[in-house]
């Protein structure tokens, strides 16, 4: 019995007092704030960005693959002495 009376005078307990109010100064604050023009922010969409980036990886792969084909017609001789075989384990453990 004793609990109940307890949680009664809890809640009982702001019976009577009043709500909090903001100063005028921050109400006016808020206000200005929501009545302010926004500045505009221009994002680059996503899908223009992975446009771009494509681009530039095929720009990139092109100029790379262009270099490899002068360099293997220019020197065939040199590029076959080079080369060396090569050994793979083949044991096919997996740890």
């Amino acid at each position: 019995m004793e609990d109940k009376k307890w949680i009664d005078d809890v809640m009982n307990s702001l019976e009577g007092s009043s709500k909090a109010q903001p100063s005028d100064a921050v109400w006016q604050a808020v206000q200005d704030n929501l009545n302010a023009e926004k500045e505009e922010v221009k994002n680059i969409p996503q899908l223009r960005l992975a446009v771009a980036a494509a681009i530039v990886f095929f720009i990139l792969n092109t100029l790379v693959l262009q270099q490899e084909l002068h360099l293997n017609t220019s020197q065939p001789a040199q590029q076959e002495s080079q080369e060396q075989p090569v050994s793979v384990s083949t044991n096919f453990y997996l740890y």
